[in-house]
């Protein structure tokens, strides 16, 4: 029902009743409305991210050349931006961001997707100049070239998917579940993002009915 792009980690949901289609059509919706928290590991510092986060910068220049304004709320900042479905049509697509912590030349942000687009956190972040670290779609080959000789999978790149928080409704219950941080994103951000591990898991404790622990890999 909620699956991972392939390369990524983290919290994937199975259905095994997927012949009431009542059961089937709540569990998409709860999916859609639900509230769904990534990690990614980007490249650069993270400082206009942190900008955008603390409100220094307004607005930020997409990969088609137009400026587009963000919204800021709580520290998190919103980007709304089209991206093109799988079928090359341009359709209306939101997520919003939060800066955690830098390395030297990578850091960590938390992304919501409020739509629920093709590829949609690794093109938004594409489109900030921050490419997921591994990701050969959206990412910079040389930077990804990079970070393997420094140990990292190839077949992986820097996106978890670390919490999914769904909604009760009239024929499924609630869901709420921490994915922990599967061992080699951890192993590289030890040494590269110092920090990073911790904050994460201070942030989210005690915040799931549920933790899962094995690592996910679509």
């Amino acid at each position: 029902m909620k699956r991972l792009d392939r390369g990524a980690s983290g919290a994937v949901l199975l259905s095994s009743n997927t012949e009431d289609e009542n059961h089937t059509t709540e569990l998409r919706e709860k999916i859609e409305k639900g509230e769904k928290t990534y990690v990614a590991w980007c490249r650069g510092t993270g400082e206009y991210i942190k900008k955008l986060c603390e409100g220094e910068a307004k607005e930020y220049k997409g990969p088609d050349g137009i400026i587009y304004p963000v919204t800021l709320s709580s520290g998190w900042f919103t980007v709304s931006r089209p991206i093109k479905n799988v079928n090359n049509n341009l359709k209306p697509a939101e997520t919003s961001f939060r800066y955690l912590l830098s390395g030297p030349d990578s850091f960590i942000i938390e992304c919501r997707p409020k739509t629920g687009r093709w590829h949609q956190i690794r093109k938004h972040l594409n489109g900030l100049s921050c490419p997921i670290i591994g990701d050969g779609t959206h990412g910079n080959t040389k930077v990804n070239r990079m970070w393997r000789e420094r140990g990292f999978k190839a077949e992986r790149f820097g996106l978890h998917l670390l919490r999914m928080k769904l909604p009760k409704t009239e024929n499924v219950p609630g869901i709420n579940v921490v994915a922990d941080v599967p061992e080699d994103l951890k192993e590289m951000w030890k040494v590269h993002v110092p920090g990073a591990i911790e904050i994460i898991e201070e942030m989210y404790k005690g915040q799931s009915e549920e933790r899962v622990s094995d690592d996910v890999i679509s």
